[in-house]
């Protein structure tokens, strides 16, 4: 290209050369470079240049001139103590690339710089600021909290002294807090810039791990910024996930159904490498099982405008802006925008620095101009000004942090069976409050909700928990943390309890009866555990129980017979739909024959049997994952485990006592239903504890060949050979209510009760690789670990049980699959009831609420979140658009209302004696209130 001379730039020594020649400083290199920073000059741009001389190192200031195309101005280059001096010159804005040649007169010297420079974008900046919300970690949970108070006061008085200066929550417990404890007046100040938009309040209660999550609490995480929403008039429409890496693929489908439009992900992919490939396609659509999106951005980290300089100053922020937009400039990304996510680190104090660096910036350049934003401000500027640019991803992203709740077994299975609870205990009060008129509990059902959310927030303890497990913060904060599980736990069995207290007092009884009460959107037979008059708890079997609905049965027992299975003989159980074989040393399950599929279902070429106990154990590698991994159980000579055989009114039980690598006691029953197609397996572990690192399952070779998988997440259902986003997390998974797997030929359908962490193909490796092949029948509960090395438990011992269901059919179907997980999580519940009520309903069997379509679940009914109405929650589960009819009782009931996820009244639906038409959409949910 010919050489274009743009401008030349002369900068002349004030004073005489001659005469202070020997006090001029030397330029030892000068050298020009192009900037994406524009300054005003009237009513057009000049694009900025950087000069830069080098002096040697001491040299004192240099007083000169800039000369630029006849326009001149002094400046004064200032050498730092290595000798670099800067300045910027500034040339008429370019509509092509041109060469811009510098010539400097120093004294006796010149020195020539050139560059080229090309048209530049007029960038915009878009800084959505926040402190990160780790609740704990850094330090004790009530300090926490107080810094992000502290923060909040801050905020609010830099929002009263920069006029652009915006601040976020990240989180909506910082509100919660802030809201909670600040006087009058600062809650009037908040609310006032809330409202404004000065102020940006996240729709999701905390930074959560979202797959283990329940299919509820996954959308009341989104209740309470909600609720502040619609008391305060504070925006709701923009929700953020800060420091998890990832997020289960039904995410956009609740924030969509929720009225939220726009998701920022502050990433830290440390321990999930693998997950960097989008960074590149933000922002994009992420679209949901059920076809609604979220516009989403995807940051490289977490607490980015750290790293943009701009805590720090303007020499810095120069420096890094730069930096941080040269990685945009690229021809697929057409867009003169980005947002830059986060401004602090780990729960850190908000400095005003933030503030007056970005309002010097925008008052120095015209571009790149720096807006504070809540995050919708970048996303409708992008929809507006690059419509149909935008593209939509479809996909799940794992669960790459997940697997540390692992640490902490015992706990994470008690939240995971308390959302259960809840889940069930609000059905039932909020069906008997507005048919019997009884006390709705809502105070203590928000607490216990609130609990489990805290569970399931991403935080688990101190920053040095591994590094310094007898450490004071490392302790104190772990009984926090634990504290949540503790109380969400005790909690949801007493609201649960109370409910059917409720309902039984309720029905009229002649004599000592079982009320049974099914949670379920269809009818159920099975056993229900109720406390007998001894104080010993009675089981009985009940039959059809209606949906959502109870039935009383009389209270009988039938007695067990147990007898042992002799040394030698081969422990077998059997009935008309499996034939059963176990090892008679490792005490697994080696043959299981499926006699209506007429198939093997164990895969003996695995090297292990089903419900088979692995203990490994790893060493930590210079990349601080796990390395080495081994499985140490059959190193272990352990004695052969003994069987015990018990037959009685359920059916055939296998109980086994047997042992394993540093599980000195392991109690397994297996339980073989002669009226329904399922085995039930109880493992209870006496397991020791040790900071070595260890990990346990309990392995599932299914002879299934390169079956498609199928795991329901929070929501929904993913097939991890199919509908994982670039680099997703295929190491391991979390399941809700069921994992199935099916070949041409069979299905086996599983569930877990209180472990959520499985892993597909072979146990986890730690390779952080995606995808991973899939091609066997394989599965592992994932039960414990303790391979992180911060935050989670270093850890864990003592008694812990893993309970676990499995049944097979000839072909996947979505719909049984759903009804058998549930039915294994969410049994019937009930109670031993005293005759002499005079209460208003008959003992005879009713539904409460039931719904037609065998492929519509209720999911929750619950009093409305106004306290005038009950809300209904109904979740399609087959792929299959459907119109539904929902039944309540009739006569309790006038109106009815569609409604989003958050109970947002949208349109009023006709009901009929009780009936309203409801359209669920496919892979989706519906949610009504009826009044």
């Amino acid at each position: 290209m010919k050489r274009v001379h743009w401008a030349i730039i002369v900068l002349i020594v004030v004073g005489c050369a001659a005469a202070f020649a020997d006090a001029t400083p030397e330029i030892k290199t000068l050298s020009l470079a192009p900037t994406r920073r524009f300054v005003r000059d009237g009513a057009g741009l000049k694009q900025v240049l950087d000069l830069h001389a080098e002096f040697a190192p001491g040299s004192a200031d240099c007083p000169a001139t800039i000369e630029v195309d006849g326009t001149s101005r002094d400046v004064v280059l200032k050498p730092d103590k290595k000798g670099s001096a800067w300045a910027e010159v500034y040339v008429d804005e370019v509509a092509k690339p041109a060469t811009i040649e510098v010539t400097v007169k120093c004294g006796e010297q010149t020195k020539t710089a050139s560059c080229e420079i090309k048209p530049q974008k007029h960038w915009k900046l878009y800084l959505q600021p926040s402190a990160h919300v780790d609740i704990g970690y850094t330090d004790y949970q009530e300090r926490v909290a107080k810094r992000h108070d502290e923060n909040m006061k801050l905020a609010l008085d830099l929002c009263k002294k920069y006029p652009g200066f915006k601040w976020n929550t990240e989180a909506a417990w910082v509100e919660d807090n802030f809201l909670s404890t600040a006087t009058p007046e600062q809650k009037a100040d908040f609310i006032k810039y809330a409202r404004e938009g000065r102020i940006g309040c996240s729709a999701i209660y905390a930074n959560m791990l979202t797959g283990i999550c329940s299919h509820e609490s996954f959308i009341r995480n989104q209740y309470f910024a909600h609720n502040m929403s619609v008391k305060y008039g504070i925006p709701f429409d923009d929700a953020v996930e800060s420091d998890v890496p990832t997020q289960v693929w039904t995410l956009p489908s609740v924030l969509a159904g929720s009225g939220i439009k726009y998701f920022s992900s502050g990433a830290n992919i440390w321990r999930a490498g693998s997950f960097n490939r989008l960074f590149g396609k933000s922002p994009f659509y992420w679209q949901g099982p059920d076809g609604n999106s979220v516009l989403t951005w995807i940051s490289h980290a977490y607490a980015w405008a750290a790293r943009l300089g701009l805590t720090t100053g303007m020499e810095n922020a120069r420096r890094d802006t730069e930096s941080y937009l040269k990685d945009f400039e690229r021809r697929d990304y057409p867009y003169d925008a980005v947002l830059a996510f986060g401004g602090i680190g780990d729960n850190r104090l908000l400095d005003e620095t933030l503030a007056k660096t970005v309002q010097e910036w925008n008052a120095k350049y015209a571009y790149p101009q720096i807006i504070f934003c809540r995050g919708p401000e970048f996303f409708q500027y992008v929809e507006a000004s690059f419509k149909g640019k935008i593209p939509t991803i479809r996909g799940d992203a794992g669960v790459y942090w997940d697997d540390g709740a692992g640490s902490t077994a015992l706990e994470t299975g008690m939240v995971r069976q308390a959302q259960e609870n809840l889940a069930t205990a609000e059905k039932l009060s909020a069906l008997t409050s507005s048919l019997f008129g009884a006390k709705y509990p809502k105070a203590e059902m928000d607490e216990a909700w609130k609990n489990a959310l805290l569970w399931d927030e991403h935080t688990w303890g101190a920053n040095v928990s591994v590094r310094q497990p007898e450490a004071d913060q490392t302790v104190q904060q772990w009984k926090r943390k634990q504290a949540f599980a503790q109380k969400a736990d005790t909690q949801s069995r007493a609201l649960a309890a109370s409910a059917v207290d409720v309902l039984a007092s309720q029905i009229k009884l002649t004599k000592p009866s079982v009320v049974a009460f099914n949670p379920l959107s269809w009818p159920v037979s099975d056993w229900v555990t109720v406390a007998g008059k001894d104080g010993l708890a009675a089981t009985q079997y009940v039959t059809d129980v209606p949906p959502l609905g109870y039935k009383v049965a009389p209270l009988s027992s039938k007695p067990s017979v147990q007898r042992q299975v002799p040394p030698g003989g081969v422990p077998v159980l059997e009935n008309r739909y499996y034939k059963v074989v176990f090892d008679s040393v490792t005490g697994a399950i080696k043959s299981l024959y499926d006699k209506e599929l007429k198939r093997e279902l164990v895969d003996s070429k695995s090297g292990y049997g089903v419900n088979q106990y692995i203990y490994t154990s790893a060493v930590m590698g210079p990349k601080r994952q796990m390395s080495d991994i081994r499985d140490v159980t059959r190193d272990d000579k352990t004695p052969p485990a003994v069987f015990t055989k018990q037959t009685d009114e359920a059916g055939q039980t296998m109980r086994i006592a047997g042992s394993g690598y540093k599980t000195p006691e392991l109690l397994t029953t297996v339980v073989l239903y002669d009226k329904v197609k399922r085995i039930d397996f109880v493992n209870t572990m006496t397991k020791d504890e040790t900071t070595d690192r260890e990990a346990g399952y309990f392995a599932f070779p299914f002879a299934l060949d390169k079956p498609e998988w199928y795991v329901e997440l929070p929501d929904g259902v993913v097939r991890p050979k199919k509908d994982m986003l670039p680099g997703g997390d295929m190491e391991w998974y979390c399941a809700q209510d069921f994992v199935a797997a099916a070949d041409n030929k069979s299905a086996v359908v599983w569930t877990a009760i209180e472990s959520p962490l499985i892993t597909l193909g072979t146990i986890n490796r730690e390779t952080r690789q995606s995808p991973l092949p899939l091609d066997n029948g394989h599965l592992y509960a994932y039960v414990f670990n303790n391979y992180w090395n911060t935050n989670y438990k270093a850890s864990q011992g003592g008694k812990l049980t893993f309970r676990f269901s499995l049944t097979s059919m000839p072909k996947y179907d979505p719909v049984k699959a759903v009804r058998f997980g549930q039915s294994v999580r969410n049994p019937l519940i009930g109670r031993l009831a005293s005759s002499g009520h005079s209460s208003p309903i008959t003992h005879h069997p009713a539904s409460l609420c039931s719904v037609d379509k065998p492929n519509v679940v209720i999911q929750a009914a619950k009093q409305a979140e106004t306290g005038r109405g009950l809300v209904v929650r109904l979740r399609e589960v087959a792929g299959q658009k459907t119109t539904a009819i929902l039944t309540l009782p009739k006569g309790k009931f006038k109106e009815a209302w569609s409604c989003n996820l958050v109970e947002d009244a949208k349109t009023k639906l006709p009901i009929t004696n009780g009936k309203v038409k409801v359209i669920v959409p496919a892979n989706g949910m519906a949610t009504i209130l009826v009044k």
